[in-house]
């Protein structure tokens, strides 16, 4: 057994063990005044049918190691790797630099806090260290926050290279024919492909994404809940520091959960990283542009103010024109509607920009706030599309989007349950529309309110109004099944039950919680839809 004061090779004394894991032990060991590190594989707790595989993992790890020359990889030394005969089972040693500092998962444990800026430099700097090793026609195979150390100056370092995996033209083809080979698990990092056997390169940045939400979030990602639809992991309202949407979705599209929905490699992703470097840098300057348009500039300045905005594609400053603050309203609605544009075009990331950069320039613009708040909605931050909605329902009265606003922030409190709060502003929202559709919505949301509060006669009464404007919309068919029931009219109950799934429309982003309502009203009955 080795025990510190040892010496080894006449070069390395042990000094004390650091750890053990997997099966591998690791001892600090010095030489000549240099401190470095000492892994040995540990052959006694294994079975004997398990030594040739322990042998070929650790000594793939010599071979990777000894191929890089990098800050981000720890360094072997030459002739680090021997073996020693000694007890009933040779000991297979590497000794490689020692990384001074903590790995990622002590780091966040002692209260470190991830901001943006330093996510995305570190995700540059490991996203690098990645392209090196796929570079090389290797993959890793077990990045986590463990397997991350930070140096004292700021540089991180991938460790533990045992699980990495060479592409071979052989391996290639076992993946074309779903061969399986071996499956490295590291519980919450590791992608399903993976714990399959079917490990790829974008594995790695699967696990990566992982590692990230665990540094913003400070939780295990197998703690974390999935969105039931998509299998996406619900983290972003758990982050403790401001993370840009564009970050977020960069981060959720390393971990979707298929290979082919993950960015194709790194250089992909190192250019994602630029853009969103050059969004938040644009958006640092958005308070000077707004201090500017406030100034009466001098006519050379004006012509500047126009070159200089214009790249940026704001197209607020045509040739020759005077931007003025008297004119920021209109200016405002010119970036919402580019924001809008660039919604319909399905480009979300885009639009909120343009939403926050209109509302920079008029805070109050109804229609910014109102766009801004469904973009939210989109996004599953209920907080922020309240908090958009109710800037509107708190300014103008006259507000071409206040009665949306009244709608979808009562429909937002709907599904929280918080039907007393919703029923004033649908009351209010009421008063400012004659369109079919438009009262067909408000009253169908009434509905529902009223039956939240179990006042099933006015429910009834709301939700008869709505099927009057527009019968072919399922929404109120849904509310009336409960409604019905409670109100022992059984045989209309299952009529509405019917028409609630013959008009069933997935587009309506309430349709699946009121169809389950209706649904769970007759929780035996042999309604198909």
């Amino acid at each position: 057994m080795l025990a510190p004061g040892n010496l080894l090779q006449n070069r390395y004394r042990i000094l004390h063990p650091l750890g053990k894991g997997g099966f591998s032990q690791v001892f600090e060991v010095e030489e000549n005044g240099t401190r470095k590190v000492l892994k040995i594989l540990n052959l006694g707790e294994l079975q004997p049918s398990q030594y040739q595989k322990a042998i070929a993992l650790f000594q793939r790890e010599v071979e990777v190691l000894s191929q890089f020359c990098h800050p981000g990889v720890p360094q072997i030394e030459p002739e680090g790797y021997f073996v020693l005969q000694q007890g009933k089972q040779p000991l297979h040693c590497l000794v490689m630099e020692k990384i001074a500092g903590d790995n990622l998962q002590q780091w966040r444990e002692k209260g470190g806090m991830l901001s943006q800026q330093q996510a995305i430099d570190w995700l540059k700097q490991l996203i690098t260290i990645l392209k090196e090793l796929h570079r090389q026609q290797f993959f890793h195979r077990d990045i986590k926050p463990a397997n991350i150390m930070l140096r004292p100056g700021g540089q991180l370092v991938l460790i533990d290279f045992g699980a990495v995996r060479e592409i071979t033209l052989t391996y290639l083809v076992k993946q074309e024919q779903q061969e399986t080979g071996t499956a490295i698990i590291s519980a919450g990092y590791t992608p399903p492909e993976q714990a399959e056997g079917q490990a790829v390169p974008q594995s790695d940045f699967f696990a990566l994404g992982r590692t990230f939400v665990h540094l913003f979030t400070g939780k295990d990602p197998i703690d974390l809940p999935k969105d039931p639809q998509t299998g996406r992991l619900c983290w972003r309202d758990r982050v403790q520091s401001r993370v840009s949407p564009l970050l977020a979705d960069l981060i959720d599209d390393l971990m979707a959960p298929f290979p082919g929905q993950r960015p194709p490699n790194c250089e992909a992703i190192l250019k994602t990283v630029q853009t969103i470097e050059r969004q938040i840098i644009l958006q640092r300057w958005i308070p000077l542009v707004v201090w500017l348009t406030r100034l009466r500039l001098k006519q050379d300045k004006r012509r500047w103010l126009s070159r200089w905005l214009t790249p940026i594609g704001l197209g607020l400053a045509a040739s020759g024109s005077v931007m003025l603050w008297a004119n920021r309203i209109s200016i405002s609605d010119k970036i919402n509607d580019q924001g809008l544009s660039a919604y319909e075009a399905n480009n979300q990331q885009v639009a909120g920009w343009l939403y926050q950069l209109a509302l920079l320039f008029d805070p109050q613009s109804s229609s910014a706030n109102f766009n801004l708040g469904t973009l939210y909605e989109d996004w599953q931050q209920v907080d922020r599309a309240m908090a958009a909605y109710q800037t509107v329902v708190k300014g103008d009265r006259f507000a071409l989007d206040r009665w949306k606003s009244l709608n979808n922030l009562a429909r937002l409190y709907l599904r929280e349950g918080q039907y007393e709060a919703a029923m004033p502003l649908l009351q209010e929202g009421l008063k400012l529309v004659d369109q079919p559709k438009d009262q067909y919505t408000l009253r169908k949301n009434l509905g529902w309110a009223y039956l939240g509060l179990k006042q099933y006669d006015a429910a009834e009464k709301e939700l008869q109004k709505a099927i009057a404007f527009d019968s072919e919309q399922a929404a109120a068919h849904c509310l009336m099944v409960p409604v019905l029931k409670a109100n022992v009219k059984i045989s209309d109950a299952l009529e509405s039950l019917n028409l609630c799934l013959k008009y069933a429309n997935a587009n309506d982003p309430d349709y699946w919680v009121l169809s389950d309502l209706a649904r769970s009203a007759f929780p035996s009955s042999e309604v198909q839809p």
